[in-house]
């Protein structure tokens, strides 16, 4: 029984020390990960799939973007604090903001969900310091799992010997949306019954206003940018208005919500497609700078122009 029990103890730290090895292994190479922007680039667009779809980085020249379908706040902080120290040219940040932004419901499931944690978490490790990884204090289990679980992309990286950089990785970036099904989620939505209580989500707000203070100490200027959707009839974006007037007061928010194109351009209710995404683009490119010098009382602008062809 002694021998069973050395055995074991043996054969649990030789694993220990694999996993630990292991981990920083992969720890130390992602440490290394370039974050420098290409030249010429001074606005970095960060949020979740509504940006993600709807700005077009190739037209609106003078951005980055690396947001993410579903990103969660907390990540999209530990991005922008890595950019930040990597490129003293940034001068602006776009970040994508809607109701659904700071809503409790669904984002904190998401946040919290082993299958997210796991497809996040290993990329965004290096990135996180221990107030950031201390959010997963009460999902220990699969914090570990999540840490443990190789990310792919790095691996295959390091195999092939490729430069690492943000670029290589699942950091986020500009997709072209190939989806025609608005008259579908049309559909889809007017028959929802939503019952869930808008609830601020406490995770959202923490690193909203912690985005709004880094931003603020490094001199970069903060914007919440709302993409055009079909959201309007449903309300979807009444929570972000108030918690803007209620929280971020001094930070400008632009609300596209309302910028006028055919169906043909929406993807679904929330996302633009590609053919959307390249007029939004392009307007963002032409008069992006002027919209945000019309900015006004309360720190909010809504579009009301003209109807884009």
């Amino acid at each position: 029984m002694k021998k069973f029990i050395t055995l074991t103890a043996v054969l649990a730290l030789i694993a220990a020390v694999f996993i630990i090895s292991f981990v920083g292994g992969i720890y130390l190479i992602q440490s290394k990960v370039s974050f420098k922007l290409p030249e010429g680039k001074h606005i970095l667009v960060l949020g979740d799939s509504r940006t993600k779809y709807a700005v077009n980085d190739n037209i609106f020249s003078c951005a980055e973007n690396v947001a993410q379908s579903s990103e969660v706040i907390l990540f999209s902080y530990c991005k922008l604090r890595k950019f930040l120290a990597e490129n003293e040219q940034l001068n602006t940040v776009i970040l994508s903001y809607w109701g659904y932004t700071v809503r409790a419901e669904g984002m904190e499931r998401e946040l919290f969900s082993e299958s997210y944690m796991v497809n996040r978490i290993p990329l965004h490790l290096p990135l996180m310091d221990k107030e950031d990884i201390a959010v997963f204090s009460g999902k220990k289990a699969s914090f570990i799992y999540a840490v443990l679980h190789p990310a792919y992309k790095l691996l295959i990286n390091m195999l092939t010997g490729k430069p690492l950089s943000y670029k290589s990785l699942a950091f986020g970036g500009y997709k072209d949306l190939h989806r025609d099904k608005l008259q579908e989620d049309i559909e889809r939505w007017n028959r929802a019954a939503d019952k869930a209580i808008d609830s601020i989500s406490v995770y959202q707000k923490t690193y909203l206003l912690k985005i709004a203070e880094l931003c603020k100490s490094k001199g970069v200027e903060l914007i919440l940018l709302s993409t055009p959707d079909k959201l309007e009839v449903y309300g979807g974006n009444e929570l972000a208005n108030d918690f803007h007037e209620a929280y971020l007061p001094d930070v400008k928010y632009m609300d596209y919500s309302t910028f006028h194109l055919p169906d043909s351009c929406y993807g679904d209710v929330t996302h633009l497609n590609y053919r959307g995404a390249r007029i939004f683009s392009q307007y963002l490119q032409e008069r992006f700078s002027a919209d945000v010098k019309e900015i006004g009382e309360g720190n909010r602008w809504v579009y009301g122009g003209e109807k884009a062809e």
